[in-house]
């Protein structure tokens, strides 16, 4: 199934089940707390590495 067949089945649901849909993709692809709190850091003075050697020498630390 394409994805515009999936758009023309949804905009043929009735509109309390075309809420449902809207609400389960809201639910689902709307970044949580977390993770629009960091979309605001500053990341100008986070640590930077040049490898992946190095990425995992800091997880082991």
């Amino acid at each position: 199934m394409t994805a515009l067949q999936v758009i023309k089945r949804i905009q043929a649901l009735p509109p309390r089940e075309r809420r449902k849909v809207f609400k389960f993709v809201y639910a689902h692809e709307t970044p949580n707390e977390t993770t629009r709190k960091a979309l605001h850091e500053d990341v100008s003075k986070a640590k930077r590495f040049t490898s992946v050697e190095s990425v995992m020498a800091e997880l082991k630390s």
